[in-house]
């Protein structure tokens, strides 16, 4: 939900910069914002896309350090996940099984679930490893 605000104010800000344009092509007056803020506003509105668009773009590279989810707990007010962090040995997007590196130094394959946001690393769904993995 908030992505969907974040990508639906960054288009109404490239949309209020265009605006003059937009009115020149179509006829149809839009005229919301005067015109020393259609550069801010255009700057603002494409750094947000580009923000959220960069990950899904770049994926997951190797040597980024991932969450690898192992299972979840229910105590606490709404669970947490428990995981374990890992380092990815192999670059790849959304699905596909990577190879990463356990914090014991063992490897194991891993299908990519999410990728890194602003304040979190990228999630793993574990799918084979040469030792068992604690679920606590």
């Amino acid at each position: 939900m908030l992505k969907l605000m974040f990508v639906l104010i960054g288009l109404s800000f490239i949309l209020s910069a265009t605006h003059s344009y937009i009115t020149q092509i179509t006829g149809i007056p839009l005229g919301f914002f005067e015109s020393w803020w259609q550069p801010v506003l255009l700057s603002i509105g494409f750094s947000m896309l580009f923000a959220l668009a960069w990950p899904v773009i770049v994926g997951v590279k190797k040597g980024d350090v991932l969450w690898a989810e192992t299972g979840r707990n229910s105590s606490g007010f709404l669970g947490s996940l428990q995981g374990i962090p890992v380092v990815a040995l192999e670059s790849g997007h959304k699905n596909k099984i990577i190879r990463v590196n356990l914090s014991n130094g063992s490897e194991a394959k891993a299908q990519i679930v999410g990728y890194s946001g602003f304040f979190t690393p990228g999630k793993v769904r574990l799918i084979e490893s040469e030792f068992e993995i604690p679920t606590q």
